[in-house]
């Protein structure tokens, strides 16, 4: 019925005798109560008997309905199984724990890692479709206290979606503060010590989380991609052949196998672990297709070689995820560096999750090497392309905050800044922040201007922005916020060219499109509401640089003057 019954012994193995035992009947109602009992009992009876120091034992109760924990334990058994459709199982029952317990704030994590997973490697997601639903339930989780597996999927969104492994880097080390014993954060780590070619320490982060937790497969994916990138072959194909004896029909582990090979120029061996990996599996990543391809590359078989690779090429067309980076791993093996460095602009364009592999991957150090890809040289001119592109699809067509006004901003900032005299590379900079400001109206009209400063720490990096231009850039989006706060000449500029038509003679069609779009959302009712905001407004609005002084101050008071005339033959 609804009773559990729990029989415990402790066995000294020495004499074949049962030193302690205990039989615990207890309710169902609170199975996580039965479960500190039982534990707190046990370890006060080993360090009675064998020394034994008691630590922590039980983490704070999940939830106390019972059913939604059976159901958020079938989420957990569907998630490790590394697969999509095992993830959308996950999602799923995670879903109807919560509908059952609303504060199950666990739950709610594990759902936020769900798709999280679900834009990693032979995902279904890109970082685009993915990143609001893990941030919707990341946040769910987050306001209940945020656990060590929050601060991980903030971890994964910052390194698959960002590309930015030092801000991934101080998101794992939260979560290592949090629970230090978490295997899946330490092995987490290990991944992202991999990319960063700090091998030593990844194996060490292996080491620990093996301890914790051995032989899974996630140890056996970590431990191959750390002996490969550290070259050592031998060792990662003994290490990928260990995991299949256990877990055969892990896809992954075929991947690494032809990875591996073609490293060390065995193709045959490639092909034929690519062949029967895919004979195992209804799926065929990209990654696997590439590889495939890139084996009958090495045993001369172009033929075969240029199917695949127009099979891959189709699959791009059609905008699967993640196939742009994999395109270049076969021009790359077929030494076509032009074809490759316009398909690598392609995968940074689209975002493409493997990125993380271009800098380390010992596939490409040929063809790095020869693009001599340097960090820290921008491509404004591709990331021009796709900016618009962004905006241009996805821009809301408000009144006022709309593409038109965006290109209004970024005409007013080209003059403003040739008057200043900014050097060609600054009003390239300019020119991004001006595209950039108003972006984040994509994802919502509050706090615009921080989801824009989001929007361009996931975008720049695909076109070589470093870390120290992007937040230039975001400082520049952030300071358009009203009241407006500039405090360097670029932010000055900025700032002056989104309140460009304050002092021009398009004030009252501009004007008139601003009023339109606050009486919809309620921000006033009535023009003479709108009035009274702009005398205020106009009163307290300064312009930061000489040109908005010289040219736009004299007007902007004259119009001031007239706003107050309005409102003073209406009182």
């Amino acid at each position: 019925g609804n009773k559990v019954r729990i029989n415990v012994q402790l066995i000294d193995v020495v004499k074949d005798d049962v030193s302690w035992s205990k039989v615990f009947t207890e309710s169902m109602d609170d199975i996580f109560e039965i479960q500190t009992q039982v534990a707190e009992t046990v370890a006060k009876e080993l360090k009675s008997s064998i020394g034994s120091e008691q630590g922590k034992l039980v983490d704070e109760v999940p939830t106390k309905n019972i059913d939604a924990y059976n159901l958020f334990l079938k989420g957990r058994h569907a998630f490790n199984q590394w697969s999509v459709d095992g993830y959308k199982v996950a999602a799923d029952y995670y879903l109807q724990a919560i509908a059952l317990d609303p504060e199950f704030k666990l739950a709610y994590s594990m759902l936020a890692s769900a798709y999280s997973a679900r834009m990693s490697w032979n995902g279904d997601l890109s970082p685009a479709e993915a990143k609001p639903q893990i941030e919707h339930y990341l946040e769910e989780a987050w306001r209940r206290g945020p656990s060590a597996n929050d601060y991980l999927t903030k971890a994964f969104l910052e390194f698959f979606a960002h590309k930015n492994f030092e801000a991934a880097e101080m998101q794992l080390i939260s979560a290592l503060e949090s629970n230090g014993d978490d295997s899946n954060v330490l092995y987490a780590y290990c991944y992202l010590l991999n990319m960063m070619g700090r091998f030593e320490e990844a194996q060490a982060c292996v080491d620990k989380a093996k301890r914790i937790d051995p032989l899974t497969v996630a140890y056996f994916n970590y431990q191959t991609i750390n002996y490969y990138l550290a070259n050592q072959p031998e060792k990662a194909l003994q290490t990928i052949n260990e995991g299949f004896r256990l877990y055969p029909s892990v896809l992954r582990f075929y991947d690494f196998s032809a990875r591996i090979y073609l490293t060390i120029g065995q193709w045959e061996k490639a092909r034929k672990a690519v062949v029967e990996g895919l004979q195992s599996s209804g799926l065929r990543p990209p990654s696997m297709v590439a590889f495939l391809a890139m084996a009958h590359i090495g045993l001369g078989d172009d033929r075969q070689a240029k199917v695949l690779l127009e099979e891959l090429i189709s699959r791009s067309e059609q905008n699967e995820k993640g196939v742009n980076i994999y395109i270049v791993y076969v021009y790359a093996a077929s030494n076509d560096t032009g074809q490759s460095a316009q398909w690598l602009l392609k995968a940074k364009a689209s975002n493409d999750v493997d990125l993380i592999w271009w800098k380390i991957d010992p596939l490409l150090a040929a063809l790095r090497t020869q693009l001599d890809d340097t960090p820290g040289e921008p491509d404004f001119k591709e990331a021009e392309t796709f900016i618009r592109a962004t905006l241009e699809k996805d821009m809301p067509n408000l009144p006022y905050h709309n593409y038109e006004h965006i290109n209004d901003v970024v005409q007013a900032s080209a003059a403003i800044g040739q008057q200043d005299g900014l050097s060609d590379d600054d009003l390239k900079v300019l020119k991004i922040a001006a595209l950039l400001h108003d972006i984040g109206f994509i994802r919502s009209s509050k706090n615009h201007e921080t989801h824009g400063a989001e929007m361009a720490a996931e975008i720049l990096p695909r076109f070589g922005f470093d870390t120290e231009l992007i937040t230039t850039l975001q400082g520049m989006i952030l300071a358009t916020k009203l009241p407006q706060s500039p405090s360097t000449q670029l932010e000055n500029i900025l700032c002056d060219a989104d309140l460009d038509y304050l002092g021009r003679d398009d004030f009252y069609p501009i004007g008139n499109k601003l009023f339109e779009e606050m009486k919809a959302n309620g921000a006033v009712e009535s023009e003479r509401e709108w009035n009274l905001v702009q005398k205020t407004f106009l009163q307290s609005h300064k312009y930061h640089t000489d040109f908005g002084r010289t040219h736009r101050e004299a007007q902007k008071q004259a119009r001031l003057l007239e706003v107050i005339d309005k409102l003073s033959n209406k009182a």
